[in-house]
């Protein structure tokens, strides 16, 4: 029996080896090294993720549509972060869930891996910048509640600023269609991987790095303003209450 399974895993060596190396061949592929029983349960597992994200966002998005009552601007904010995030769980995630099924390959060809990164990268972005919005409105709540309260139903300001996200997003992910990612002669043809560092370190900070600084920032910021107002509450109320309790014990 071991010198079986010794010969069975010598030749599941040599068939991967040769397939990475013939990238040419069409019906060779790479075996691939975990039982397949095992690979269907976490699958599955994985497929529930996707799943919760496209049932819940979709929920979220019916809401907003169907009641009047949630036609405003923090609202239509959560709508669009809602869309973004479904976008991400019906083009993004099932792919992720496809390479882990598929144990870390991907059979799909470069420029369907091209569009999924573009697609992750571009819902991504959308997301990331709809909270950056957000905590500017959380922050605007807060510190001016009179004029915010005024301006709360403006919706046609928030569908311009998604607008202008969206524009961002996609044209922070465009290249990726566009050429970009130029693969090197010995890249492993089963591998969905994006091979500019430049792009994807540049990329990164701007639609990652800086705008969760932005959001740290600006929550900081939120704090401050809150507990400078319960300390002004306070000292309020004392002055309230100082003078009564001394016209009660001059009136004894």
């Amino acid at each position: 029996m071991d010198l079986i399974s010794t010969k069975n895993d010598t030749y599941n060596t040599m068939n991967i080896s040769s397939c990475v190396t013939d990238s040419t061949s069409l019906q060779c592929s790479p075996k691939l090294a975990t039982p397949d029983h095992e690979l269907n349960i976490s699958g599955l597992f994985f497929l529930i993720i996707p799943t919760i994200t496209v049932l819940g966002n979709s929920m979220v998005i019916i809401a907003v549509l169907r009641f009047k009552t949630l036609h405003s601007a923090i609202n239509f904010l959560i709508f669009g972060l809602a869309v973004a995030d479904l976008l991400v769980g019906l083009f993004v995630m099932p792919y992720a869930v496809y390479v882990h099924v598929q144990g870390g390959y991907w059979f799909l060809g470069s420029m369907m891996c091209d569009i999924y990164s573009a697609s992750d990268v571009a819902c991504s972005t959308a997301s990331i910048l709809i909270l950056t919005v957000i905590s500017f409105d959380r922050y605007r709540a807060v510190t001016h509640p009179i004029s915010y309260s005024h301006n709360s139903h403006d919706t046609k300001r928030v569908i311009f600023i998604m607008a202008v996200i969206w524009v961002i997003s996609l044209a922070l992910a465009s290249p990726m269609v566009l050429g970009v990612n130029i693969r090197p002669s010995d890249a492993d043809p089963y591998e969905c991987r994006f091979y500019n560092p430049i792009f994807s370190i540049s990329s990164s900070i701007i639609s990652f790095v800086i705008p969760c600084f932005i959001v740290l920032f600006v929550y900081i910021r939120i704090m401050i303003a809150l507990r400078q107002r319960q300390k002004l509450s306070r000292k309020q109320r004392w002055s309230y209450l100082r003078p009564l309790k001394r016209s009660e014990l001059f009136s004894e």
